[in-house]
């Protein structure tokens, strides 16, 4: 969530917590009863859906980074070792000239059609200093890196539907608040320490002023201070 989620969310969970105390006069059956217990349906919506958005996804893409890096190094290693055979002769073919910076799918591409095609002159590159395992070394780094490239793509899909979840449920609260302005201001319109709680609940903790509020505020101060001291 953004910091305007966050503070927004925050007001969400006051009001709740203001509808808790005060629901004797407000029960479940009630207009405004009804209207509580949406917003809390939607709190417990926007929670679920912030863990889609957690810092465990973050080390997930962490782990894609990693792996795309040692492939990346694996695939550099052989193109340089590949060049050099062909060089030396006899060719073994174009699939280890070099290739430009490539997206995550074509590097895997990439890294795949090599071990389907490097089996047969493997023993030319262990004459050019690889271990007697490289190529099932570097099948492990194929496998790793698309482990965690399918990670990566579930995790894009969960994220994308967490958001417009999010988007949903923050939707669903504010249709509440409509409600609930309306009628709990008709409720306690003649309870101004009940009605001073509701608006407690209401505001927007934390929120950022404009500069042009911050500033008629600042002039505000000057004025109120110069005239004190005349």
């Amino acid at each position: 969530m953004t910091r305007q989620d966050r503070i927004r969310f925050e007001m969400f969970c006051n009001v709740s917590r203001f509808g808790s105390a005060e629901a004797d006069r407000f029960p479940g059956t009630s207009t405004a009863g009804k209207a509580f217990a949406e917003l809390d349906a939607a709190i417990v919506a926007i929670r679920e859906h912030a863990l889609a958005l957690g810092p465990k996804v973050k080390a997930r893409h962490s782990r894609k980074a990693k792996t795309r890096a040692v492939l990346v190094e694996w695939l550099g290693t052989l193109v340089r070792t590949g060049r050099e055979i062909d060089r030396v002769g006899p060719p073994i073919g174009e699939m280890f000239r070099h290739a430009p910076d490539q997206s995550d799918a074509a590097v895997l591409s990439r890294a795949q059609q090599i071990l389907r095609n490097i089996a047969p002159v493997a023993d030319r590159f262990v004459a050019f200093g690889q271990p007697d395992t490289f190529v099932a070394d570097f099948a492990v780094a194929i496998d790793a890196f698309d482990h965690e490239l399918r990670r990566a793509t579930e995790d894009y899909l969960a994220r994308t539907k967490a958001r417009t979840g999010t988007k949903a449920a923050f939707a669903r609260a504010f249709h509440a608040l409509h409600t609930l302005d309306v009628v709990v201001g008709n409720v306690l319109k003649h309870e101004d320490t009940a009605l001073i709680g509701w608006k407690d609940s209401r505001r927007l903790v934390g929120r950022r002023r404009s500069a042009k509020r911050a500033a008629t505020a600042a002039d505000t101060t000057t004025t109120a201070i110069t005239v004190t001291r005349i």
